[in-house]
């Protein structure tokens, strides 16, 4: 289901052109058109929008609101045809016309700013031979963001309401370091006369649109159903780690040499200790032999002066 496309001027094939570049028509402009402007109408002739020129084919607006591949286009249902919902189709086109999103994951919010948004064929992501996906949308984003790093900057968004992404799908993603953001649509997002199976309008269309886009303008809330680091991530991851072993490691080499001076310092101290401790040792010696010698020299007076008391009583009795 495609609901824009260029267009070209039946007269002579050229693309009707928007500041030089080929102007997307939505489905409710070219109803719109088709209804209002009829001759301005039939002088178009509405083409997909890949990348690859190509790969364009033409196309036809259908009232069930979307753009539908005219038979003989050669375009099968897996890479545009009318299998998906237009509340699906009409999230993702919402989303692509940002140039920035603030993602809400859970508790964190972050902000992407957009270098490129890729979409339908040109958002094709092939893995081996033979084996290629289609997300909703692929993009590459600027480095002023969390996340650069890690997903080599760029990711696949998944948008959802009630089909997940195969388990296969995640395997491949995961081991080829694609991660994938999930964004899921809850009722009030979806397109209610399609919920309903009511009848709609281009007005109905166009008013959906512009919903949808003031919704995704303020904030996307998302979740990551893949995240991988890239091989440059891991190698940054490895430096980083080795880096600061060597800080720690030097850290380490000037603490032990801190600590060797810091042992010479106590082994020269506690040489210093020792030393001081016989000294002290020597002088408790020499102070004990002086007050012996002092003692000794007490007693010896104390008994000189004994003999001389002696000596001057027996000299009285003589007399």
């Amino acid at each position: 289901m495609k609901i824009w496309a260029y267009a070209k001027n039946k007269k002579d094939g050229s693309y009707i052109l928007k500041e030089e570049r080929p102007k997307i028509f939505y489905i409710w402009e070219a109803l719109k058109m088709r209804t209002s402007s009829p001759h301005e109408f039939n002088n178009l002739t509405f083409i997909s929008t890949q990348r690859d020129e190509g790969k364009r084919a033409q196309m036809s607006p259908v009232i069930n609101g979307f753009f539908r591949y005219t038979s003989g286009s050669g375009v099968n249902k897996e890479n545009g045809g009318d299998g998906e919902s237009i509340s699906h189709q009409f999230a993702i086109a919402a989303l692509a016309q940002l140039n920035k999103a603030n993602f809400i994951f859970g508790e964190e919010e972050v902000v992407f700013f957009f270098e490129k948004i890729f979409q339908e064929e040109d958002a094709r992501i092939q893995f081996g031979e033979g084996k290629y996906y289609f997300p909703d949308l692929f993009v590459r984003f600027k480095d002023n963001n969390p996340f650069f790093r890690k997903w080599n900057g760029k990711a696949a968004i998944e948008i959802t309401f009630s089909h997940q992404c195969e388990k296969e799908k995640l395997y491949d993603f995961k081991i080829h370091n694609i991660p994938i953001i999930e964004v899921v649509l809850n009722e009030s997002m979806c397109f209610k006369p399609e919920l309903r199976k009511e009848k709609f309008s281009h007005e109905d269309l166009e008013k959906h649109f512009n919903f949808l886009v003031g919704k995704f303008s303020e904030k996307v809330y998302a979740k990551i159903l893949v995240d991988p680091e890239s091989p440059l991530f891991q190698k940054e991851i490895v430096s980083d780690k080795e880096k600061e072993i060597r800080l720690l490691s030097a850290d380490l080499l000037e603490h032990k040499e801190v600590n060797c001076e810091l042992e010479e310092n106590l082994r020269l101290e506690s040489s210093k200790n020792l030393e001081l401790q016989t000294q002290i040792e020597l002088l408790k010696r020499d102070l004990l032999f002086i007050r012996e010698n002092q003692k000794n020299k007490i007693i010896e007076l104390e008994n000189l002066k004994s003999r001389g008391l002696v000596a001057r009583i027996l000299n009285r009795d003589h007399e």
